[in-house]
């Protein structure tokens, strides 16, 4: 019997860091007044404003932004990363914003929120 226990060994339980939970294509994030810089000519860059209109804060963010010609037809695409977090009701701004190289033609430019992780919920 004392040997069989001594065979056994002992098993040691680590408890894991919790990871936030991705949601893809929230809801709760409103793109507001998106305007990326299109290289016509003019100096001003791009700015585009995130609204949080959930109960929960998100943070890495990550956006698709899609460049259109005059005829609606995409001619470039590039995601982006968000280091910022946007509490519940506030929202962020995001400067400085240009189009890709080669996207100079474009006409407009639509964002989407590709996804975002919930803040506290680990």
């Amino acid at each position: 019997m004392e040997q069989e226990h001594a065979a056994q060994g002992s098993e040691v339980v680590e408890p894991s860091k919790p990871t936030n939970t991705r949601v893809l294509n929230p809801q709760d994030l409103e793109i507001v007044n998106p305007a990326v810089e299109q290289n016509s000519g003019s100096d001003a860059p791009g700015e585009i404003e995130i609204r949080n209109n959930g109960s929960v804060a998100y943070s890495q963010i990550l956006l698709r932004i899609i460049h259109l010609d005059r005829k609606g037809k995409e001619v470039g695409s590039k995601i982006c990363s968000v280091g910022q977090t946007v509490m519940p009701g506030a929202s962020i701004k995001l400067t400085n914003l240009r189009a890709e190289a080669g996207t100079a033609s474009a006409g407009k430019s639509e964002i989407t929120v590709v996804s975002a992780d919930v803040e506290g919920t680990h």
